[in-house]
Protein backbone atom coordinates (compact mmCIF):
# COMPACT_ATOMS: atom_id res chain seq x y z
CA UNK A 1 0.00 0.00 0.00
CA UNK A 2 0.70 3.68 -0.19
CA UNK A 3 -0.30 7.39 -0.09
CA UNK A 4 -0.63 9.63 -2.32
CA UNK A 5 -0.30 12.90 -0.15
CA UNK A 6 2.26 15.20 -2.45
CA UNK A 7 3.76 15.19 -6.00
CA UNK A 8 6.28 12.81 -6.13
CA UNK A 9 9.00 12.47 -8.59
CA UNK A 10 8.49 10.87 -12.30
CA UNK A 11 10.07 7.61 -12.87
CA UNK A 12 11.52 6.45 -16.05
CA UNK A 13 8.82 4.92 -17.99
CA UNK A 14 10.83 1.76 -18.70
CA UNK A 15 11.64 1.37 -14.97
CA UNK A 16 9.51 -1.39 -14.03
CA UNK A 17 9.83 -0.44 -9.96
CA UNK A 18 7.25 1.45 -8.29
CA UNK A 19 9.90 4.34 -7.60
CA UNK A 20 7.10 7.39 -7.78
CA UNK A 21 5.97 6.27 -10.84
CA UNK A 22 4.27 9.77 -12.05
CA UNK A 23 3.55 13.03 -10.00
CA UNK A 24 0.52 15.38 -10.15
CA UNK A 25 1.22 17.69 -12.73
CA UNK A 26 -1.50 20.64 -12.13
CA UNK A 27 -0.96 22.80 -9.24
CA UNK A 28 -4.54 23.78 -9.83
CA UNK A 29 -7.58 21.84 -11.03
CA UNK A 30 -8.64 21.36 -14.72
CA UNK A 31 -12.40 22.47 -15.85
CA UNK A 32 -15.23 20.19 -14.34
CA UNK A 33 -18.14 20.01 -16.54
CA UNK A 34 -21.64 20.04 -13.54
CA UNK A 35 -24.25 17.76 -14.66
CA UNK A 36 -27.64 17.48 -13.45
CA UNK A 37 -28.83 17.09 -10.08
CA UNK A 38 -32.42 17.79 -10.47
CA UNK A 39 -34.99 17.54 -13.16
CA UNK A 40 -38.86 18.52 -13.59
CA UNK A 41 -39.86 14.96 -12.89
CA UNK A 42 -38.48 15.97 -9.37
CA UNK A 43 -40.97 18.54 -9.04
CA UNK A 44 -44.03 16.83 -8.60
CA UNK A 45 -45.86 15.85 -5.76
CA UNK A 46 -48.10 12.52 -5.24
CA UNK A 47 -51.67 13.55 -4.79
CA UNK A 48 -52.31 10.53 -2.62
CA UNK A 49 -56.14 11.64 -1.99
CA UNK A 50 -56.90 11.26 -5.98
CA UNK A 51 -55.10 8.59 -6.75
CA UNK A 52 -55.88 6.00 -8.98
CA UNK A 53 -55.28 2.14 -8.49
CA UNK A 54 -53.97 -0.15 -10.88
CA UNK A 55 -53.87 -3.67 -9.53
CA UNK A 56 -51.95 -6.15 -11.97
CA UNK A 57 -52.83 -9.63 -11.93
CA UNK A 58 -53.02 -12.76 -14.16
CA UNK A 59 -56.66 -11.26 -16.05
CA UNK A 60 -55.23 -7.36 -15.67
CA UNK A 61 -51.34 -7.60 -16.42
CA UNK A 62 -50.71 -4.68 -18.28
CA UNK A 63 -51.56 -0.94 -18.14
CA UNK A 64 -51.56 2.61 -19.88
CA UNK A 65 -51.11 5.78 -18.81
CA UNK A 66 -51.83 8.69 -21.39
CA UNK A 67 -52.27 11.47 -18.81
CA UNK A 68 -50.62 12.93 -15.83
CA UNK A 69 -51.87 12.33 -12.16
CA UNK A 70 -50.71 9.82 -9.43
CA UNK A 71 -51.09 6.19 -9.88
CA UNK A 72 -50.58 3.51 -7.40
CA UNK A 73 -49.31 0.25 -8.22
CA UNK A 74 -49.85 -3.01 -6.88
CA UNK A 75 -50.33 -6.55 -7.29
CA UNK A 76 -48.57 -9.77 -9.55
CA UNK A 77 -48.25 -10.34 -12.95
CA UNK A 78 -46.00 -13.22 -15.00
CA UNK A 79 -46.37 -11.55 -17.86
CA UNK A 80 -47.04 -7.68 -17.31
CA UNK A 81 -46.01 -4.45 -17.94
CA UNK A 82 -46.83 -0.78 -17.37
CA UNK A 83 -46.74 1.64 -19.96
CA UNK A 84 -46.44 6.08 -19.77
CA UNK A 85 -47.44 6.68 -23.49
CA UNK A 86 -45.47 9.62 -25.56
CA UNK A 87 -45.37 12.99 -24.26
CA UNK A 88 -47.46 12.48 -21.31
CA UNK A 89 -46.12 15.03 -18.19
CA UNK A 90 -46.97 15.27 -14.69
CA UNK A 91 -47.05 11.43 -13.80
CA UNK A 92 -46.01 9.77 -10.66
CA UNK A 93 -46.24 5.84 -9.83
CA UNK A 94 -46.18 4.84 -6.76
CA UNK A 95 -44.79 1.48 -6.96
CA UNK A 96 -46.67 -0.10 -4.01
CA UNK A 97 -45.90 -4.50 -3.22
CA UNK A 98 -45.64 -4.63 -7.13
CA UNK A 99 -44.16 -7.79 -8.46
CA UNK A 100 -43.89 -7.31 -12.52
CA UNK A 101 -42.10 -9.49 -15.02
CA UNK A 102 -42.08 -9.18 -18.73
CA UNK A 103 -40.58 -11.23 -21.53
CA UNK A 104 -41.60 -9.01 -24.80
CA UNK A 105 -40.29 -5.76 -23.55
CA UNK A 106 -39.71 -3.83 -20.52
CA UNK A 107 -41.75 -4.46 -17.41
CA UNK A 108 -41.76 -0.76 -17.04
CA UNK A 109 -41.87 1.43 -20.47
CA UNK A 110 -41.83 5.32 -20.43
CA UNK A 111 -42.06 7.01 -24.21
CA UNK A 112 -40.66 9.61 -25.53
CA UNK A 113 -40.77 12.91 -24.17
CA UNK A 114 -42.69 12.08 -20.87
CA UNK A 115 -42.29 13.37 -17.69
CA UNK A 116 -42.23 10.42 -14.32
CA UNK A 117 -41.62 10.43 -10.51
CA UNK A 118 -41.24 6.75 -9.88
CA UNK A 119 -42.01 6.47 -5.96
CA UNK A 120 -40.49 2.88 -4.57
CA UNK A 121 -42.97 1.89 -1.81
CA UNK A 122 -43.41 -1.25 0.07
CA UNK A 123 -41.58 -4.10 -1.54
CA UNK A 124 -41.02 -3.77 -5.84
CA UNK A 125 -39.79 -6.35 -8.19
CA UNK A 126 -38.79 -5.98 -11.92
CA UNK A 127 -38.23 -8.42 -14.32
CA UNK A 128 -36.90 -8.03 -18.15
CA UNK A 129 -36.66 -11.29 -19.55
CA UNK A 130 -36.53 -10.43 -22.80
CA UNK A 131 -34.61 -12.74 -25.83
CA UNK A 132 -30.76 -12.02 -26.30
CA UNK A 133 -30.88 -9.45 -28.92
CA UNK A 134 -32.92 -7.27 -28.03
CA UNK A 135 -31.34 -5.24 -25.50
CA UNK A 136 -34.43 -4.99 -22.93
CA UNK A 137 -34.69 -3.21 -19.71
CA UNK A 138 -36.58 -3.64 -16.59
CA UNK A 139 -37.41 0.33 -16.75
CA UNK A 140 -36.56 1.65 -20.13
CA UNK A 141 -37.05 5.09 -21.14
CA UNK A 142 -37.57 7.00 -24.75
CA UNK A 143 -35.80 9.87 -25.50
CA UNK A 144 -36.54 13.18 -24.07
CA UNK A 145 -37.49 11.98 -20.62
CA UNK A 146 -37.45 12.97 -17.61
CA UNK A 147 -37.29 10.21 -14.49
CA UNK A 148 -36.96 10.90 -10.98
CA UNK A 149 -36.76 7.78 -9.03
CA UNK A 150 -37.60 8.35 -5.18
CA UNK A 151 -39.33 6.42 -1.71
CA UNK A 152 -38.39 4.50 0.98
CA UNK A 153 -39.01 1.47 0.04
CA UNK A 154 -37.15 -1.89 -1.76
CA UNK A 155 -37.01 -2.28 -5.10
CA UNK A 156 -35.23 -5.39 -7.05
CA UNK A 157 -34.64 -5.35 -10.87
CA UNK A 158 -32.82 -8.11 -12.82
CA UNK A 159 -32.57 -8.14 -16.41
CA UNK A 160 -31.12 -10.03 -19.28
CA UNK A 161 -29.13 -7.18 -20.59
CA UNK A 162 -29.88 -3.47 -19.00
CA UNK A 163 -31.34 -2.45 -15.91
CA UNK A 164 -32.34 0.63 -16.23
CA UNK A 165 -32.02 2.47 -19.39
CA UNK A 166 -32.49 5.95 -20.31
CA UNK A 167 -32.56 7.08 -23.77
CA UNK A 168 -30.89 10.64 -25.49
CA UNK A 169 -31.87 13.92 -24.55
CA UNK A 170 -32.95 12.45 -21.30
CA UNK A 171 -32.43 12.55 -17.58
CA UNK A 172 -32.86 10.35 -14.57
CA UNK A 173 -32.51 11.38 -11.09
CA UNK A 174 -31.88 8.76 -8.31
CA UNK A 175 -32.76 10.47 -4.69
CA UNK A 176 -34.38 9.79 -1.56
CA UNK A 177 -34.19 6.56 1.22
CA UNK A 178 -35.37 3.63 -1.22
CA UNK A 179 -32.91 0.57 -1.90
CA UNK A 180 -32.50 -0.51 -5.52
CA UNK A 181 -30.97 -4.28 -6.42
CA UNK A 182 -29.99 -4.09 -9.41
CA UNK A 183 -28.63 -7.55 -11.63
CA UNK A 184 -27.91 -7.25 -15.26
CA UNK A 185 -26.83 -9.04 -17.93
CA UNK A 186 -25.31 -5.90 -19.65
CA UNK A 187 -25.18 -2.32 -17.72
CA UNK A 188 -26.82 -2.21 -14.46
CA UNK A 189 -28.34 1.57 -15.10
CA UNK A 190 -27.63 2.59 -19.14
CA UNK A 191 -28.07 6.42 -20.28
CA UNK A 192 -27.97 8.17 -23.34
CA UNK A 193 -27.62 11.40 -20.99
CA UNK A 194 -26.80 12.86 -17.69
CA UNK A 195 -27.03 10.65 -14.73
CA UNK A 196 -27.15 11.67 -10.81
CA UNK A 197 -27.14 9.33 -8.30
CA UNK A 198 -28.04 11.67 -4.91
CA UNK A 199 -29.01 9.50 -2.35
CA UNK A 200 -30.32 6.13 -1.55
CA UNK A 201 -28.97 2.46 -1.28
CA UNK A 202 -28.11 0.80 -4.54
CA UNK A 203 -26.57 -2.14 -5.19
CA UNK A 204 -25.40 -3.51 -8.90
CA UNK A 205 -23.97 -6.94 -10.21
CA UNK A 206 -23.62 -6.17 -14.00
CA UNK A 207 -21.70 -7.92 -16.69
CA UNK A 208 -20.84 -4.95 -18.14
CA UNK A 209 -21.12 -1.01 -16.63
CA UNK A 210 -22.65 -0.31 -12.71
CA UNK A 211 -23.77 2.73 -14.72
CA UNK A 212 -22.55 4.01 -17.50
CA UNK A 213 -23.58 7.45 -19.05
CA UNK A 214 -23.41 9.19 -22.30
CA UNK A 215 -22.97 12.41 -20.69
CA UNK A 216 -22.00 13.94 -16.89
CA UNK A 217 -22.63 11.15 -13.92
CA UNK A 218 -22.76 12.82 -10.58
CA UNK A 219 -22.40 10.72 -7.81
CA UNK A 220 -23.76 12.46 -4.10
CA UNK A 221 -24.25 16.64 -3.85
CA UNK A 222 -21.85 19.19 -2.03
CA UNK A 223 -22.59 19.06 1.38
CA UNK A 224 -25.01 16.23 1.44
CA UNK A 225 -24.38 12.82 3.14
CA UNK A 226 -25.02 10.82 -0.63
CA UNK A 227 -25.78 7.48 -1.43
CA UNK A 228 -24.41 3.88 -0.66
CA UNK A 229 -23.20 2.57 -4.01
CA UNK A 230 -21.74 -1.20 -4.06
CA UNK A 231 -20.82 -2.24 -7.38
CA UNK A 232 -20.25 -6.25 -6.62
CA UNK A 233 -19.24 -7.16 -10.33
CA UNK A 234 -18.68 -5.26 -13.38
CA UNK A 235 -16.14 -4.58 -16.17
CA UNK A 236 -15.92 -0.96 -15.72
CA UNK A 237 -17.86 0.13 -12.30
CA UNK A 238 -18.83 3.60 -13.03
CA UNK A 239 -18.52 5.55 -16.34
CA UNK A 240 -19.49 8.10 -18.45
CA UNK A 241 -18.02 11.00 -20.37
CA UNK A 242 -17.44 12.84 -16.91
CA UNK A 243 -17.51 11.30 -13.58
CA UNK A 244 -17.97 13.79 -10.65
CA UNK A 245 -18.10 12.29 -7.63
CA UNK A 246 -18.95 14.80 -4.71
CA UNK A 247 -20.33 12.27 -1.47
CA UNK A 248 -21.77 8.86 -0.74
CA UNK A 249 -19.94 5.91 -0.13
CA UNK A 250 -18.42 3.88 -2.66
CA UNK A 251 -17.33 0.12 -3.20
CA UNK A 252 -16.47 -0.47 -6.58
CA UNK A 253 -15.58 -3.95 -8.29
CA UNK A 254 -14.55 -4.34 -11.87
CA UNK A 255 -12.43 -6.68 -13.98
CA UNK A 256 -11.43 -3.10 -15.78
CA UNK A 257 -11.23 0.03 -14.82
CA UNK A 258 -13.32 1.45 -11.89
CA UNK A 259 -14.23 4.54 -12.55
CA UNK A 260 -13.88 5.65 -16.39
CA UNK A 261 -14.26 8.65 -18.18
CA UNK A 262 -14.10 8.23 -22.19
CA UNK A 263 -15.58 9.95 -25.03
CA UNK A 264 -19.06 8.91 -26.17
CA UNK A 265 -19.17 10.39 -29.05
CA UNK A 266 -21.73 12.50 -28.49
CA UNK A 267 -21.36 16.08 -30.05
CA UNK A 268 -22.43 18.31 -26.81
CA UNK A 269 -20.35 15.80 -24.73
CA UNK A 270 -17.97 17.59 -22.58
CA UNK A 271 -14.62 16.86 -22.78
CA UNK A 272 -13.81 13.70 -20.11
CA UNK A 273 -12.99 13.60 -16.29
CA UNK A 274 -12.72 12.46 -13.11
CA UNK A 275 -13.62 15.00 -10.85
CA UNK A 276 -13.35 13.63 -6.72
CA UNK A 277 -14.84 16.44 -4.25
CA UNK A 278 -15.63 13.87 -1.56
CA UNK A 279 -16.93 10.41 -0.44
CA UNK A 280 -15.61 7.22 0.95
CA UNK A 281 -14.37 5.50 -2.25
CA UNK A 282 -12.92 2.28 -2.66
CA UNK A 283 -11.87 0.36 -5.90
CA UNK A 284 -10.99 -2.79 -6.51
CA UNK A 285 -10.20 -2.81 -10.13
CA UNK A 286 -8.29 -5.69 -12.66
CA UNK A 287 -6.89 -3.13 -14.84
CA UNK A 288 -6.69 0.42 -13.51
CA UNK A 289 -8.62 2.31 -10.43
CA UNK A 290 -9.07 5.61 -12.25
CA UNK A 291 -9.01 6.21 -15.64
CA UNK A 292 -10.04 8.91 -17.37
CA UNK A 293 -9.48 10.05 -21.51
CA UNK A 294 -9.02 14.02 -20.17
CA UNK A 295 -8.15 14.87 -16.75
CA UNK A 296 -8.40 13.78 -13.41
CA UNK A 297 -9.05 16.49 -10.48
CA UNK A 298 -9.56 14.72 -7.16
CA UNK A 299 -10.09 17.75 -4.18
CA UNK A 300 -11.05 15.46 -1.02
CA UNK A 301 -12.45 12.29 -0.31
CA UNK A 302 -10.80 8.96 1.40
CA UNK A 303 -10.06 6.93 -1.27
CA UNK A 304 -8.74 3.50 -1.28
CA UNK A 305 -7.83 1.76 -5.02
CA UNK A 306 -5.96 -1.87 -4.94
CA UNK A 307 -5.33 -2.01 -9.09
CA UNK A 308 -3.87 -5.29 -10.96
CA UNK A 309 -0.10 -5.59 -11.41
CA UNK A 310 1.51 -3.67 -14.60
CA UNK A 311 -1.68 -1.16 -14.42
CA UNK A 312 -2.08 2.26 -12.62
CA UNK A 313 -3.72 2.71 -9.91
CA UNK A 314 -4.72 6.30 -11.46
CA UNK A 315 -4.13 6.73 -15.46
CA UNK A 316 -4.91 10.02 -17.19
CA UNK A 317 -4.32 11.33 -20.91
CA UNK A 318 -4.62 15.12 -19.86
CA UNK A 319 -3.66 16.19 -16.28
CA UNK A 320 -3.65 15.01 -12.99
CA UNK A 321 -4.51 17.47 -10.19
CA UNK A 322 -4.63 16.20 -6.14
CA UNK A 323 -5.50 18.64 -3.35
CA UNK A 324 -2.54 18.24 -0.63
CA UNK A 325 -4.68 17.16 1.69
CA UNK A 326 -6.08 14.20 0.53
CA UNK A 327 -4.92 10.94 1.07
CA UNK A 328 -4.85 7.83 -1.34
CA UNK A 329 -4.06 4.29 -0.60
CA UNK A 330 -3.00 2.45 -3.82
CA UNK A 331 -1.86 -1.09 -3.85
CA UNK A 332 -0.69 -2.22 -6.93
CA UNK A 333 1.37 -5.14 -8.49
CA UNK A 334 4.42 -2.37 -8.46
CA UNK A 335 4.66 -3.40 -12.48
CA UNK A 336 3.89 0.15 -12.92
CA UNK A 337 4.92 1.77 -16.38
CA UNK A 338 3.78 3.84 -18.76
CA UNK A 339 0.34 5.32 -17.50
CA UNK A 340 1.12 5.14 -13.64
CA UNK A 341 -0.40 7.97 -12.19
CA UNK A 342 0.78 7.66 -8.48
CA UNK A 343 2.84 7.76 -5.89
CA UNK A 344 3.67 3.66 -5.37
CA UNK A 345 6.87 3.08 -4.06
Amino acid sequence: MCAVSAPAAKADDDDDECEGCCSPSTDKPGFIAEGITSNSAGDLRPDLANAVDIIFDAANPDAVIDRGGTYILSGKAGEGSLTVKKGTKGVVLVLRDLDLTSSSGSAIRINDDAEVQIVVDGKVVLKDKSPAGKNGAAIKTGNGTAVYVTGSGSMKISSVFDGIAVGMDSSLVIEGKQQIDIAAGHDGISSGSDVAVLEGLLTIAAENAGIHSDGVLTVGENGGDGPDITVSSSKEGLEGDVVNIKGGKLDITASEDGIDAEASGNSDAPEPSVNISGGDIRINAGANGIDSDGNVNIQGGDISIDSCEENACIDYDGELYINKDVSIDCGCGCGCSGGCSSDCD
